[in-house]
């Protein structure tokens, strides 16, 4: 069976890798952003599978302040997935801007004028572009050119039911691979769950790269991050 593998960088790293208020989990879960995103994914394939090709979803960050070593370690991480056979990383982009948004919890303020409002507050707002957009076409792109026998979806983003849909009516096999704990309410409600399961914490440990990746010759290719140790 030929499968090719649509991985949704963000939604993976922000539902497995990050994204917990708790800093206790957010410092244990960055010891596996090391992450091998084929063996993830082989461990919820049966034996019978040959993986075309895997195309790894993301957008290049940028350093926040002084001394942020953030983007270097991105950069440190591609080199890391490049060592993948039949491997894309294709890149949207960030959107940054300043916006006025309401404080949490909210909060409602008395105007001079004896008016009410909420209480807002200037952040920095920032928004991925292009991923989820790149996914869907290239999902129903392969899918009409019959590109693979079945897709696997490491994403739970709900913007992404459509195209799921789509393979549906093509009779494509698909296998979407949840990072959340909890599946998105649009997949539960449209989608038969059993074409769904749950990307676990002991899947993200049994799928780390070795903390030196090296060539043939024995040179260094890339280097498990310090901080990410």
């Amino acid at each position: 069976m030929k499968i090719r593998i649509y991985i949704d960088g963000y939604n993976l790293f922000y539902g497995r890798l990050k994204h917990k208020e708790d800093s206790s989990i957010n410092s244990r879960r960055r010891k596996f952003r090391w992450l091998d995103p084929k063996k993830l994914v082989e461990q919820f394939l049966h034996d019978d599978y040959e993986i075309d090709q895997i195309n790894f979803y993301t957008t290049d960050i940028d350093a926040l302040y002084m001394g942020d070593k953030s983007p270097s370690r991105q950069q440190e991480y591609y080199r890391a997935l490049m060592t993948i056979e039949n491997i894309n990383i294709i890149k949207g982009r960030f959107s940054k801007n300043p916006a006025m948004m309401p404080v949490y919890p909210i909060n409602l303020i008395t105007n001079q004028d004896g008016s009410t409002a909420i209480q807002k507050q200037l952040v920095l707002k920032t928004e991925e572009k292009r991923s989820d957009v790149n996914i869907a076409a290239h999902l129903v792109r392969d899918a009409c050119l019959n590109r693979f026998d079945m897709a696997v979806l490491v994403s739970n983003d709900s913007d992404l039911l459509e195209p799921i849909k789509i393979l549906h009516e093509l009779n494509k096999k698909f296998l979407i691979l949840s990072p959340h704990e909890k599946y998105c309410y649009d997949f539960v409600k449209e989608l038969n769950t059993k074409c769904m399961r749950k990307i676990q914490e002991k899947h993200i440990i049994a799928a780390q790269f070795p903390d030196e990746i090296k060539d043939a010759a024995n040179t260094l290719i890339a280097k498990r991050p310090l901080k990410w140790s």
